[in-house]
């Protein structure tokens, strides 16, 4: 695998050297094009020299678009070769699952593509593979959840950082806080599809985010759960899945949020916070507003769709 990681960062290389050699030929072109507008304006020239100095600077002007041309075919070959050795991810883009899988990507500066799909489950248009998995360049699928990010630390040791912790007694509070989490998420999915401000559904959301914040309490004070300087696994099982709690603000399941009060754990909320700020994952987290579409389609549903989707979390997991 390092050698097929070198080979990539190799090719990366070789797309950046050439869209950086496109780049200063469209500034040598821009200038030419400046200068040929001032020799079309030029008032201190006999008629005849105006014209040979157009001439030539049109001909400049010629081959600097040829040279553009050039580079810019070349960037893109280099590119598609480039594209051809990357990792590929598809899913839903707002599946807690993806948005896991792209957080670890990130931390281990990994390079991939994206493909999305709407609902889980779905074939892909290019090979018939349950998703959301991870495609390698090889042709490989890998779907299982730990296997997706045991490869994706397994096979960039160097780059980036863990986020599995090497300790053992670290890992066993991981598995207690995941748990937790997850409690969370179905309590509030359950919550949705009763639609109903039943003070019972409510009370047992608080419940779980009472223990999972008395948790985190004992963990530490520090913003990541297990008081490292980078984010672990756990920090990124939280907020993709306590995330979408608070991401049901100003949605049509805006009862939920203000039930269940995430905004009173402020342990959690400090934590879901730091992730979020994490420039390495910019760009990558799921959005509000895609989120906020999603459960407008969810909210009109009839009960028995929203019990099937519920059953088997197909479309967001």
């Amino acid at each position: 695998m390092e050698n097929n990681t070198s080979e990539i960062k190799g090719k990366k290389l070789k797309v950046l050297e050439a869209k950086l050699k496109e780049s200063l030929a469209e500034e040598d072109l821009f200038i030419c094009e400046i200068e040929l507008e001032r020799a079309k304006n030029a008032i201190d020239k006999t008629e005849d020299e105006k014209q040979k100095s157009i001439s030539a600077l049109e001909v400049d002007r010629e081959k600097r678009i040829q040279e553009v041309m050039k580079y810019k075919v070349a960037a893109e070959e280099l590119e598609r070769a480039y594209n051809t050795c990357l990792p590929c991810l598809f899913g839903n883009n707002l599946s807690m699952l993806i948005e896991m899988y792209r957080m670890a990507l990130a931390a281990r500066c990994v390079d991939y593509k994206n493909e999305e799909i709407m609902k889980s489950g779905q074939m892909t248009s290019e090979d018939p593979i349950l998703i959301p998995v991870l495609k390698l360049a090889d042709g490989s699928v890998v779907r299982d959840f730990n296997d997706v990010l045991n490869y994706i630390e397994d096979s960039y040791p160097t780059q980036g950082y863990s986020i599995m912790p090497i300790d053992a007694a670290q890992r066993g509070k991981m598995r207690l806080a995941t748990t937790q989490a997850q409690e969370v998420i179905e309590s509030c999915f359950s919550m949705m599809v009763v639609q109903s401000m039943e003070q019972a559904g409510a009370v047992e959301v608080s419940l779980k985010l009472s223990k999972l914040e008395e948790t985190l309490t004992q963990f530490g004070s520090k913003p990541f759960a297990m008081a490292t300087e980078n984010p672990t696994y756990l920090d990124l099982y939280i907020y993709t899945h306590v995330e979408r709690l608070r991401m049901l603000a100003d949605t049509d399941y805006e009862w939920v949020y203000k039930a269940t009060q995430i905004e009173d754990f402020p342990r959690i909320v400090r934590l879901l916070d730091a992730v979020k700020a994490r420039p390495e994952f910019q760009g990558i987290l799921a959005k509000k507003v895609n989120w906020a579409q999603w459960v407008s389609w969810h909210a009109k549903q009839p009960p028995e769709v929203k019990k099937l989707l519920f059953k088997q979390k197909s479309d967001l997991v």
